[in-house]
């Protein structure tokens, strides 16, 4: 069960860093990237410990390995439904769309 729990927790990881990447960099502005991302990276290595915070009590207390693979499950579902959400949601291509004129404008600049 320990390496289930470890396949599934680092399978969802896999999924959360790199949507969490794109959708951030869809949303940092042009000709601050660098900036941005340094931020991101302070603030991933500042949360890496957030999973075992929220695993070890529930373990603790359940004595179980399979009630922390819920934990799991449902953060690899949330970028899931929401990079679903994100390519299926009409309004969004409108978003978007305003957003590219932005960038072309300041890219003229």
């Amino acid at each position: 069960e320990f390496y289930v729990q470890s396949f599934i927790f680092y399978l969802s990881n896999s999924i959360v860093a790199p949507t969490f990447r794109v959708l951030y960099a869809e949303m940092i502005p042009k000709g601050s990237e660098i900036e941005y991302f340094g931020m991101q990276a302070v603030l991933s290595c500042a949360t890496a410990w957030i999973s075992y915070v929220a695993n070890a009590p529930i373990q603790e207390a359940t004595h179980q390995l399979r009630f922390p693979l819920v934990v799991c499950l449902i953060f690899l579902a949330i970028p899931v439904l929401l990079e679903t959400f994100r390519c299926t949601a009409g309004y969004l291509a409108r978003d978007k769309a305003k957003w590219e004129e932005v960038n072309a404008k300041v890219v003229e600049t």
